[in-house]
């Protein structure tokens, strides 16, 4: 189940748009970019985040994944994203 999620995840985001979101985030979910950020609460908060952080669904990036713990609802996932840029970005 969190494997087809992040794969949903990465689909959206080489999605055009954000209509994917609402099958990803519930409307009060909340979304960290890195642990030092405060998080991005709500839907359409998330979804300006989204357009805004990327270049388009053009972007040339790679992304690694490993789940490291389910418990329940919950998951930890570590990603590790790596943008062509320029600038090169992790």
């Amino acid at each position: 189940m969190v494997g087809r999620w992040l794969a949903g995840y990465e689909a959206a985001w080489r999605a055009p748009g954000t209509g994917r979101l609402a099958g990803l985030f519930t409307a009060d979910a909340t979304y960290l970019q890195s642990p030092y950020e405060q998080p991005i609460t709500g839907l359409p908060a998330i979804a300006r985040m989204w357009e805004d952080e990327r270049e388009g669904p053009g972007e040339v990036f790679t992304v690694a994944t490993d789940i490291l713990a389910v418990d329940g609802p919950t998951a930890v996932v570590r990603a590790e994203v790596i943008y062509a840029g320029p600038p090169r970005q992790e």
